[in-house]
């Protein structure tokens, strides 16, 4: 299974850039980078979304196979919070991916 950390670093290395540049464009340290390649981390919605935008793919192309959904009322709030905050374009991102899951959910290939 190719893990969301691998993907990041795949996509990393195809654009040809650095930890470091990539990184200072998610606005993140070199070690949380490293954390997030090596699937140490998951990053969180906001993050998500800028490696979305840097690396130009979608967000159900780095979380497939790696989603997992036990989210808290906290984790709704703060994504709802979140979403009031996005530009078009990643909304339509966003909804993709909301469409992708529940597909993937009413088939049973994600458990919640």
């Amino acid at each position: 299974m190719n893990s969301l950390g691998n993907r990041i670093r795949t996509l990393r290395l195809e654009k040809k850039l650095s930890q470091e540049q990539l990184a200072e464009a998610c606005e993140i340290s070199v070690i949380s980078l490293r954390h997030f390649e090596k699937s140490r981390r998951i990053p969180n919605v906001t993050l998500l979304v800028r490696f979305c935008n840097v690396l130009e793919v979608s967000p159900e192309y780095l979380l497939q196979d790696s989603l997992t959904l036990n989210t808290t009322s906290d984790d709704k709030n703060e994504i709802i919070s979140f979403i009031n905050k996005l530009t078009p374009q990643q909304a339509g991102y966003m909804k993709d991916w909301c469409k992708i899951t529940e597909k993937h959910l009413v088939n049973g290939n994600i458990t919640p």
